[in-house]
C-alpha cells in the first residue's frame, strides 16, 4: 500500500497545484502548466490498465522498476516543492519540463516491457488458424 500512498499523495500534490496559484508574485512561478498533471495522470492511467491486462492475459505481471522511473518520481516531488518553497533559481517551467521528460521516457519504457511481456507468452502475434 505505500507506493499507492506514495502515487496518490504526488497526484493530489500535482492536480492541486495545476489548479491553484501558489505564488504572490504571479502565475508563472506558483502554477504547473495543464500539460504536467494530463501527462502524469494519462502515464500512470495508461500503466494500470497495461497491468490489468498483462494480469488478465498471462496470469501475471513482472514489474521491473526502472532508472528513469525512479528520477521522474524525484523530479515530480522536487516539482512540487519547488512551488510550494517558492524557489526561483531555475524557473519552474525547466523543473517541470525536466520532470515531464522522464515520466514520458519511463512511460514508453514500461509499456515496452508490457508488450515484450505479452509477446514472450505469445499473445503479440496470434498464430493463424
Amino acid at each position: 500500500l505505500d507506493p499507492v500512498a506514495d502515487k496518490g499523495l504526488l497526484l493530489s500534490g500535482i492536480i492541486t497545484l495545476s489548479l491553484t496559484n501558489w505564488s504572490s508574485v504571479g502565475p508563472e512561478p506558483g502554477k504547473f502548466p495543464i500539460w504536467f498533471p494530463v501527462l502524469v495522470i494519462s502515464r500512470d492511467a495508461i500503466l494500470l490498465v497495461g497491468t490489468l491486462i498483462l494480469y488478465l492475459l498471462n496470469g501475471k505481471v513482472s514489474v521491473k522498476p526502472h532508472w528513469t522511473g525512479k528520477i521522474a518520481t524525484v523530479l515530480q516531488m522536487l516539482a512540487i516543492g519547488w512551488v510550494m518553497v517558492q524557489i526561483h533559481v531555475i524557473p519552474l517551467f525547466y523543473v517541470v519540463l525536466a520532470a515531464g521528460a522522464f515520466t514520458l521516457i519511463s512511460g514508453i519504457i514500461y509499456v515496452t516491457d508490457g508488450v515484450r511481456q505479452l509477446q514472450a507468452e505469445g499473445h503479440a502475434n496470434p498464430t493463424k488458424s
